[in-house]
């Protein structure tokens, strides 16, 4: 068995392991999103972000005969979710290749590409999700320049797939309209070292790739197959089509920090296009450290009951027996996500105990008396809950999960004649079904949901009227209504 297929081996291994108390998801790639080393995976979460730059080294060997080209890469990326399943990226690429002697003696080589990157996903289930990845990428001659007629756009369907264990399994089926030989200099005069460092093509190709990882606390293993047959009059053949295997790790030294480290085969042979076209090869082997730096790629808390606090044993007979305790939690919606602002009151016979939940959702209550009480929950968009609550000696640790209400706004105003005289007029909200008769200073009010709607005016004497009002989240629409007399 040769060493990627051991490699291949060893890693499946490791990501079908039982799992220990892993998050769910992938780290942040090379492309500033969630992937693995080049295969996307299709999660996007509004207002993640992510920055990623990237260094490596490879060996770059034409062929059994040749001595071997050096290559330094190194990459700059950052993204964007603008919105729920929708993240917008940029990548800098630039790799500096040293060739050895030819008949003209040593030479080097300098390209750089940028690369704009467009994705969408959707999930299907908490787990499977599906995404779109858009790129395009525009090569240049000399770094940092670059050329729009010679531009490579991809297209690939992304399909991922993540357990609750930290395991997870993404691949993708794409294509590539690929125009960047144009941006080639003249081949007839290029010396080999400087032609095989171009990395520009004259085919389209066929985008495969399949990869999984496995998340052990900090350490997250990763590895991926891709598999870019080229299309085309004179391409070569698919087995020296680029060919891929590349394994790695990452280690997420905080909430928002990750060193990467991935190590990249060739497995495809070395590519003979016909006549004056142009293939890529890439490097026999490379090897590539990242930084990355991200936020709100956190998944969300695992909503579970915390144990209770077992009492300490009293040492010493005359030490005071415990009347009250402390009762904590957190407060989360019905997704696990932590609910801010939550006023928590505990009532007993003869007291009562109030808290506020924090940013993370978390809440505590001090100096409750020991017995039976009761909870309370209330706040902005929150089903005022109660419930039966028994405070012991040890403490208690209760997750509270109340239910949410819908957004709302008020419609607030003012009915009078032309004389200035107030009418208790009816006012009929269409599409809500809601009926309400403004008092005896002409004044209402009720609560509705955002958007537009049409109310109407009406009492007897007076001329009917019909206004449209926009209702906006937690807000007041005022409208002051004067109705003449005459025929409804």
């Amino acid at each position: 068995m040769g060493f990627h297929a051991r490699l291949l081996v060893v890693l499946v291994g490791c990501l079908t392991a039982a799992s220990s108390q892993a998050q769910v998801g992938p780290g942040v790639g090379g492309d500033a999103m969630q992937q693995l080393a080049t295969v996307g995976v299709a999660r996007v979460k509004a207002g993640t972000w992510g920055v990623a730059t990237t260094a490596g080294f490879g060996v770059l060997s034409p062929d059994a005969d040749a001595d071997s080209h050096q290559r330094f890469a190194g990459s700059l990326a950052g993204s964007l979710a603008l919105m729920e399943g929708v993240a917008v990226g940029l990548r800098l690429d630039g790799r500096y290749d040293l060739h050895p002697d030819d008949a003209q003696g040593a030479d080097d080589s300098l390209v750089g590409e940028p690369t704009l990157r467009v994705r969408l996903a959707t999930p299907l289930s908490e787990a499977f999700h599906l995404g779109l990845d858009l790129s395009l990428m525009v090569p240049g001659k000399d770094a940092p320049s670059f050329s729009i007629g010679a531009s490579r756009a991809d297209a690939r369907v992304l399909a991922s797939y993540s357990s609750a264990s930290g395991a997870g399994v993404t691949s993708q089926l794409g294509f590539r309209l690929d125009r960047s030989g144009e941006a080639a200099p003249n081949l007839a005069t290029t010396r080999p070292g400087d032609r095989l460092s171009l990395g520009l093509n004259d085919f389209n190709a066929v985008l495969l790739g399949l990869g999984a990882w496995k998340r052990f606390d900090a350490l997250e293993l990763l590895t991926e197959i891709t598999w870019n047959p080229w299309l085309g009059s004179g391409a070569p053949s698919a087995l020296q089509s680029p060919l891929h295997l590349v394994a790695g790790a990452r280690y997420l030294a905080s909430d928002n920090f990750a060193l990467e480290l991935l190590v990249d085969g060739r497995l495809s042979q070395r590519p003979e296009p016909d006549g004056q076209k142009l293939a890529t090869l890439d490097p026999t082997i490379a090897v590539q450290l990242g930084l990355r730096l991200f936020g709100g790629y956190a998944p969300p808390a695992v909503v579970t009951a915390e144990p209770a606090i077992e009492p300490e044993p009293v040492v010493e007979p005359e030490a005071p027996v415990a009347t009250a305790a402390t009762v904590r939690g957190r407060v989360l919606d019905k997704d696990g996500n932590p609910v801010a602002g939550a006023a928590i009151t505990i009532v007993g016979d003869s007291y009562e105990r109030s808290a506020q939940s924090a940013e993370d959702g978390a809440y505590e209550v001090t100096d409750v008396p020991l017995g039976p009480a009761t909870l309370r929950i209330t706040g902005r968009r929150l089903q005022p809950s109660e419930q039966p609550l028994e405070v012991v000696a040890a403490g208690v640790a209760l997750n509270l999960q109340p239910e949410l209400l819908p957004p709302q706004g008020v419609l607030r105003g003012l009915v009078r004649s032309f004389d200035g005289k107030p009418l208790a007029a009816t006012i009929t909200i269409d599409g809500t079904g809601q009926t309400l008769t403004a008092d005896a200073k002409g004044e209402f009010e009720a609560a509705l949901p955002p958007g537009d709607h049409e109310v109407r005016i009406s009492i007897g004497g007076y001329g009917e009227q019909t206004r449209t009002v926009q209702i906006e989240d937690d807000g007041v629409t005022l409208l002051n209504v004067d109705l003449k007399k005459g025929r409804r």
